[in-house]
């Protein structure tokens, strides 16, 4: 089995060593590259496959979401992960809105952020539980649209008995 190749975005350079070092422990994920800035990542996603890319939001020159947005729109299989401090509900959608797959706050523990990574490069999602409650909440007050619309948008699939809406 290939590794999954990650990518590390965030302005601090101790944060960068530490995360680096905790993603090694798994033979499943290997860190390729690190860098400080949205900027640089674009450019080495730019050059290099990257299976994940794991993002800060906020950093200066180009910040996360912007980062995000490009990296998914010139690379559509990288998948990108935030992982930050900030859970503002602005934040948090406009990440998704521009492609995130995931997003994690810097408190998750380590073997759950390796499993998020993992998950992520498999193609499902990552959401920390603050995360997820603060976008079910968002969903709860956001005007319901036609139950026939919903239907007319997505369809059901069905995996091992479980039905997801897709």
């Amino acid at each position: 089995m290939t590794a999954v190749k990650v990518l590390i975005v965030d302005d601090q350079d101790v944060l960068r060593a530490s995360l680096a070092t905790l993603l090694a422990v798994s033979p499943q994920i290997e860190v390729t590259h690190d860098v400080g800035d949205g900027w640089a990542a674009v450019n080495v996603v730019r050059a290099h496959r990257i299976d994940v890319v794991l993002m800060d939001i906020r950093m200066p020159g180009l910040d996360g979401v912007r980062a995000t947005k490009e990296i998914t729109r010139i690379s559509p299989t990288t998948r990108v992960l935030i992982l930050t401090t900030f859970d503002a509900d602005d934040l948090v959608i406009a990440a998704i809105q521009a492609g995130a797959s995931g997003y994690l706050t810097k408190d998750t523990r380590p073997d759950a952020l390796r499993q998020a990574v993992l998950d992520v490069a498999a193609g499902t999602s990552a959401l920390a539980a603050g995360v997820a409650a603060k976008i079910i909440g968002l969903l709860r007050r956001a005007p319901t649209p036609e139950p026939n619309a919903l239907i007319l948008q997505r369809r059901v699939v069905t995996y091992g008995g479980l039905s997801r809406l897709r």
